[in-house]
């Protein structure tokens, strides 16, 4: 049983796990390591982003990661899986298609964006945060006062569907180390560092195994 936590929810569920140090060191030297750039076909305003499909997936940490994705599936949201996945009990579900980094400077950011045309679960790693704690700007807004770090935002939804009650949006600070597992129809954006900061992320598209949907396309019908 994996030790998820549970974010609060208003849409999709956001599970969560803490890497080890040694973990999001393996997966820090494979980002320094890369050369393979992938910016095009991204949406991201961030200059180095690098494929590291190969290397993550012969990474020490990468079937643990499977695992966790595995666990969510089985624990956290099976969606329409569910029944199939409680009969067949699958020990292997998912295959990662595809694996980069963003290293994210000064004023870089992610806009909204999912990525439900390539994937069926996404995974973002933090390998490696460095926050520039003397920049002055770090204010996102007066509204919400908070520090701009990199968070992450997750949008579900419009202010019209809410006949004003919850939220349509959710804002994490990601710490060195977090994995977060997620629906990839969830809509998404990254806010911008500011100053000498440097914020290193890895994006993974997971894809179930094609015999695993097709037995859950038969039990729905």
């Amino acid at each position: 049983m994996s030790s998820f936590e549970n974010i609060l929810q208003f849409g999709p569920k956001v599970g969560h796990i803490k890497l080890s140090n040694d973990e999001s060191k393996e997966l820090y030297g494979i980002c320094l390591d890369s050369t393979d750039d992938f910016r095009q076909g991204l949406v991201g305003f961030i200059l180095e982003e690098k494929n590291i499909t190969a290397k993550f997936k012969t990474s020490k940490v990468y079937n643990k990661i499977k695992k966790y994705c595995n666990d969510y599936l089985k624990e956290v949201d099976p969606g329409y899986y569910k029944n199939i996945i409680e009969k067949e009990n699958f020990d292997d579900i998912f295959d990662c298609t595809k694996a980069w980094y963003n290293k994210q400077v000064h004023m870089e950011h992610n806009p909204l964006h999912n990525h439900f045309r390539t994937a069926d679960l996404v995974t973002v790693i933090y390998p490696k945060i460095i926050l520039d704690e003397k920049d002055n700007n770090f204010i996102v807004n007066k509204t919400t006062n908070k520090k701009q770090t990199g968070q992450i935002n997750f949008v579900y939804g419009t202010q019209n569907d809410l006949n004003g009650f919850g939220s349509t949006e959710i804002c994490l600070d990601p710490q060195e180390g977090d994995l977060l597992i997620f629906p990839a129809t969830l809509s998404h954006y990254t806010t911008p560092v500011l100053g000498d900061s440097v914020r290193y992320s890895i994006s993974c598209n997971w894809s179930i195994h094609t015999h695993i949907k097709r037995f859950a396309h038969k039990e729905i019908k």
